[in-house]
């Protein structure tokens, strides 16, 4: 079962033209270093820093796109974890 930010993110974001989220002058200049950390592929880095983003944020629908950025960044730095601690398993029994 989704929740309703789920279902917002599934029905109205992932379609939006512009991959810019926040609409707000002081949220777009902490947006900018958040997708640069995410390129590196630093993603816990990135949803510390759109925490930044959010707190900057002033509209509740650009926040809730903010926290959906966010919760994918966590997703992402926890699946890149668990496949480092697999490979390194992998590892040990190999050799």
């Amino acid at each position: 079962m989704k929740t309703k930010l789920q279902k917002y993110h599934d029905s109205y974001v992932s379609r939006r033209q512009s991959a810019v989220v926040a609409t707000s002058l002081d949220a777009l200049k902490f947006e900018e270093r958040a997708r640069e950390l995410e390129d590196e592929g630093k993603y816990r880095l990135a949803a510390f820093q759109w925490l930044k983003v959010f707190d900057a944020a002033t509209g509740d629908v650009e926040r809730a796109r903010i926290a959906m950025r966010r919760e994918q960044c966590i997703t992402r730095s926890n699946t890149r974890r668990n496949m480092e601690n697999i490979g390194e398993m992998a590892g040990r029994f190999v050799g």
